[in-house]
């Protein structure tokens, strides 16, 4: 794609952990050795390209004359560049580059990726497709749909084998099934009669469960899952951990025919003294479950 015919975008999908990041940063130092290129990323934020950035610089050799460090986000070798700029950057201002890659375009809303399509001649956009950070289904289904539409000739490569494992390693498997990471929604073939033909029954099923019921019906609670990381594609395992352990979290859902097709998480906030709530300010206590003061730095920074 970067060295072949214009306008022909390459769309790179793998389950997470196989390492696409790191394939992209192999691939951009291999080009930056080979020819005199400039390759812009884009990604939600730094962090989500940092992989990228690390294999591309251990390609290279950082003890020549021609590895010159501008900042954490960009680097030159001889004549080649490697830099970061953000989404929004990259449309309000005129940046040309020879090669732009998109990495986790899935977090990226579509009206910001639409428009990179016109202004760029060479695009690999690349997204997990599943456990957690790759549900963006804007991505999937209707930014898809653009480039049918727009540019018909590009081309989509799925990552099956990992870089940093073997292929069915057990470790993998075990965190994959403890965390959820391949948690699906449950198939709905069937369902859509039912509620059809029966909208009072569809909403009595609606239900609180409590944490013993989440644990004792693991498919169910696979279900419940799924329909959160296919609604957001920031749903973490922290996420998990929270609604397992948080008293203060309840967890709705909607059923038909044994499947859970809706689910709702309601905080209750509060319910702590004041001598707790002072304790907390002051950074002497913390909350059960999820370090809120934490949370609330990372935002604020």
């Amino acid at each position: 794609m970067a060295l072949g015919h214009r306008k022909r975008p390459l769309v790179l999908t793998a389950d997470r952990g196989r390492g696409k990041s790191s394939a992209l940063g192999l691939a951009a130092a291999s080009l930056m050795r080979e020819r005199n290129i400039k390759i812009v990323v884009t990604a939600p934020s730094y962090a989500t390209a940092e992989t990228l950035f690390k294999h591309a610089r251990h390609q290279l050799d950082r003890n020549s004359n021609g590895f010159r460090v501008v900042s954490e986000s960009e680097f030159h070798w001889h004549t080649s560049s490697l830099e970061f700029i953000a989404p929004d950057r990259l449309i309000e201002q005129e940046i040309a580059c020879d090669l732009l890659i998109v990495d986790e375009a899935a977090a990226i809303p579509s009206p910001l990726l639409i428009p990179l399509l016109s202004r760029f001649n060479r695009i690999a956009f690349a997204s997990t497709i599943h456990g957690y950070e790759g549900t963006g289904r804007g991505f999937a289904i209707k930014f898809r749909g653009y480039l049918e539409k727009l540019m018909p000739q590009w081309r989509g490569l799925h990552i099956h084998q990992p870089i940093r494992w073997a292929e069915n390693d057990p470790l993998e498997h075990w965190v994959f099934e403890a965390l959820l990471l391949n948690a699906e929604m449950a198939s709905l073939s069937g369902t859509e009669k039912s509620v059809k033909a029966n909208t009072q029954a569809y909403i009595s099923t609606n239900q609180m469960l409590t944490k013993a019921e989440l644990l004792a019906d693991p498919q169910r609670l696979t279900q419940i899952f799924g329909l959160l990381i296919n609604a957001h594609y920031q749903t973490s395992p922290a996420d998990f951990f929270q609604m397992l352990d948080d008293d203060a979290l309840q967890v709705w859902i909607t059923q038909s025919d044994d499947q859970v097709i809706g689910c709702c998480l309601l905080s209750e906030e509060g319910r702590f003294s004041e001598e707790l709530a002072e304790q907390v300010t002051l950074g002497q206590r913390r909350l059960k479950g999820i370090c809120y003061l934490n949370l609330l730095r990372h935002i604020l920074a």
